[in-house]
């Protein structure tokens, strides 16, 4: 019996090599284990609170493959343009998914190296999310065109809605690529919808399952207005009440769902653009003064030459001060601003095309049935 359990303890090392060198996929010649694979379903599962029965758990796995591909894809194609992802970004990265979860660093790192995911697993996901980012604004963004006619129609769309309520959105994008992924997708995203409007948190599951541009933030889109998304996606985002989540929405290019943080109304003109230049006068009137005096001062802030609007004077204690504006510029909604947002929702676009030709052109593969 002790020779049997002395041979067992000597074969864990090997058995543990043996796994770690099984292969779940290759991706123009890199690797990607099955302890690779199995690290990253752990950590979905334990970020995203999703049941572990075997359906969710087949299902999960054939996604987080799809995920990892991708993921080497986007690490391959950033080294072709030289990019590299400094160690220190990686930190700050994990730093802020850790406030997120009320945690610092470090807690974040041994709550899930003690439920048996490594560092490296969480590190690799991140380095991967950056690197994509990076050559989408490096490589992608100076293609990206937008145009006077596209300003021209944000800003009359800004106009029409003057009044109306604009929306904080943040979105889970899983991509379908073929028509075979197709009820697997949309199974799992009905499944994270599922699990979101239980409690668990949107932008941790955005983290682990969106393919969008913006996942390692949460999913955040920023500020959306009527009319800004297509079809059933602008429908979505003006039914939904505050901290509430969408269904799957299917566009040509996946599932989408979104969901709905904050609420306000839109502004033609930006008040961060508007310059107002103030004067003030401060005039020490005599004890016990008149009430005449008062209208003297109303007075002799009329009768100034260089203002346009006059506030009302406020008097107090022997002094009554007046506060009056001489003038006020407004430069109105920020085209800077408004490029910029037409910009980010075309390089999404780029960056969701860029990553199906590099699918379509690479040798995969898969050594696992998912």
């Amino acid at each position: 019996m002790r020779f049997l359990l002395l041979l067992a303890l000597l074969l864990l090392p090997s058995l543990a090599v043996a796994e770690s060198a099984r292969l779940a996929a290759v991706v123009n010649d890199e690797a990607i284990t099955q302890t690779d694979l199995n690290d990253r379903v752990a950590m979905v599962f334990l970020s995203s609170g999703l049941p572990q029965d075997v359906e969710s758990r087949k299902r999960i796995t054939a996604r987080v493959l799809d995920s990892l591909i991708d993921e080497h894809l986007q690490m391959q194609e950033a080294r072709r343009y030289g990019i590299e992802i400094d160690p220190a970004d990686i930190d700050k990265a994990l730093g802020n998914i850790a406030k997120q979860n009320n945690m610092t660093a470090d807690q974040l790192t041994s709550f899930m190296q003690s439920r048996g995911v490594p560092k490296q697993t969480m590190v690799d996901q991140v380095k991967a999310s950056l690197a994509w980012m990076r050559l989408a604004q490096r490589v992608l963004r100076p293609q990206v065109e937008v145009g006077d006619d596209e300003v021209k129609a944000a800003l009359e769309r800004i106009h029409v809605n003057e009044g109306k309520p604009e929306y904080a959105i943040s979105e889970i994008f899983l991509a379908v690529n073929s028509p075979a992924e197709e009820d697997r997708v949309r199974e799992l995203a009905n499944k994270l919808v599922d699990r979101m409007r239980q409690g668990a948190r949107f932008g941790v599951v955005a983290q682990q399952f969106s393919q969008g541009i913006g996942a390692i933030n949460g999913g955040d889109l920023g500020w959306i207005q009527p009319g800004q998304l297509s079809g059933e996606m602008d429908r979505a985002v003006r039914t939904l009440a505050v901290g509430q989540i969408s269904l799957p929405i299917r566009m040509p290019d996946g599932f989408h769902i979104l969901g709905k943080r904050e609420e306000r109304l839109i502004t033609a003109t930006d008040p961060a653009t508007t310059e107002v230049h103030l004067r003030q006068a401060s005039l020490k009137l005599a004890g016990h003064a008149p009430p005449q005096a008062e209208a003297e001062i109303k007075r002799f802030v009329e009768n100034m030459q260089n203002c346009q609007a006059l506030a009302r004077p406020e008097s107090f204690p022997e002094w009554s001060q007046v506060l009056y504006v001489c003038e006020r510029n407004s430069s109105g909604t920020n085209h800077d601003a408004l490029v910029n947002a037409i910009g980010i929702e075309k390089l999404e676009l780029q960056a969701q095309r860029l990553l199906r030709d590099l699918r379509r052109s690479a040798s995969i593969d898969m050594r696992v049935e998912t």
